[in-house]
């Protein structure tokens, strides 16, 4: 192939990323321009196509190191979990929308999940401010650190668990994630100086969308609204605040049937913004989903199971192919409905005009307690702690 050209990619990817964020700091517009991504990508990555291998298929390669999408650089490997992704480089535009929630005239900064190091890099290189990442896994740490050297970029990497943070050097002007929890862990907030800022992607067992932009208080605890901006891996560790696997279905449960208008693609991650209510909303619950391979109109499609966190009430809600308006099919197990809850979120949701994540915010109080609110910290409020 034609031998790239990395600095031209790198400034036609910085373009990209401004007209997808209005009014990004042009700081990072330029660190973007200046920092090449390519530099911090494995030979072999993963986007929704499938693997790709720089020495198979170099340009397409090339390509996905500067378009504007994520794209996997690590996947787990063992029996049963060869193709389950572990690092990602985030979709760039993402990363710069995620980064503009920074103040970047002050630092020190402190990372959590280095991944491919290209974010902090970034930070380091747009602000010149100190920025200390910390990355669990020390395959991907010592990677990281060669590729900020290729890069010309000096952020500190640590090898360490990421939910205890940095304290050696702390107090920090900003703690930034690049990973998602469903509660803060304690030692982010402790080690920002209070007025200082944390960026931290949400998670909760229903969807992972949303990043909260907490201001760090006097007393110790934070508080700020939501950002509409995607999903991030998880957080490796039991801190991400909910067991990653649903838990083990009552099959024993008493078993009702009934039916449904609500369409059950309707408060999936496909419609992130329903789906952020109703995982704000009802904190306990997850869903799964199953397939037909190839249905004719009229057979099944798909279930949608949703489970609450003790696993003795599921329901299942069941799609024909080509019947889109409905009525679902809903076979109920347990005592409590849990379409039903889902059912009267969403309708709640409508009823407020369909709010994104913006009208939504997270508190943290001084002794760790964790609420979602509506429009004010005054307003509408859940406890972040799964439903039994």
């Amino acid at each position: 192939m034609t031998e790239p050209d990395p600095s031209a990619r790198a400034a036609r990817l910085a373009d990209t990323v401004t007209a997808s964020v209005p009014g990004l700091d042009p700081r990072w517009h330029r660190a973007v321009a200046t920092v090449r991504r390519d530099l911090f990508l494995p030979d072999r990555v993963w986007t929704d196509t499938g693997p790709l291998d720089r020495a198979v298929d170099e340009k397409s390669w090339w390509d996905a190191a500067y378009d504007d999408i994520p794209v996997i650089t690590a996947v787990d490997g063992s029996p049963g979990r060869e193709d389950w992704p572990t690092s990602s480089a985030s979709q760039p535009s993402v990363v710069a929308a995620m980064l503009d929630l920074l103040d970047p005239t002050t630092g020190p900064f402190l990372e959590i999940g280095t991944g491919t190091g290209w974010n902090a890099s970034l930070l380091r290189a747009a602000t010149g401010h100190d920025v200390v990442s910390v990355e669990i896994d020390p395959d991907l740490a010592r990677a990281a650190r060669g590729a900020c050297e290729r890069a010309g970029v000096d952020p500190r990497i640590v090898t360490a668990d990421g939910t205890l943070g940095h304290p050696t050097t702390a107090p920090y002007a900003a703690v930034v994630a690049t990973c998602s929890v469903h509660t803060v862990p304690a030692a982010w907030i402790e080690q920002t100086r209070p007025g200082g800022t944390l960026v931290v992607p949400w998670t909760s067992p229903w969807v992972s969308y949303g990043i909260a932009r907490l201001t760090r208080h006097q007393d110790g605890g934070a508080s700020g609204p939501f950002a509409a901006l995607g999903s991030f891996m998880p957080l490796r560790a039991a801190a991400a605040g909910y067991d990653p696997d649903p838990p083990a279905v009552d099959h024993d449960a008493p078993v009702r049937e009934r039916v449904s208008t609500l369409a059950p693609w309707t408060v999936q991650p496909d419609e992130p913004d329903a789906a952020f209510a109703v995982g704000a909303t009802l904190p306990g619950l997850r869903h799964l989903t199953a397939r037909a391979d190839d249905p004719e109109p009229g057979q099944w499609c798909c279930t949608l199971r949703v489970i609450d966190a003790s696993g003795a009430n599921w329901a299942d809600i069941d799609h024909e192919h080509d019947r889109d308006d409905g009525p679902f099919t809903v076979t109920v197990h347990g005592e409590r409905d849990v379409w039903a809850d889902i059912e009267d979120a969403h309708a709640r949701w409508v009823a407020r005009g369909r709010p994104g994540p913006e009208r939504f915010g997270l508190t943290v109080t001084p002794d760790g307690t964790q609420r979602i609110w509506f429009d004010a910290p005054t307003g509408p409020t859940r406890p972040l702690a799964p439903d039994a």
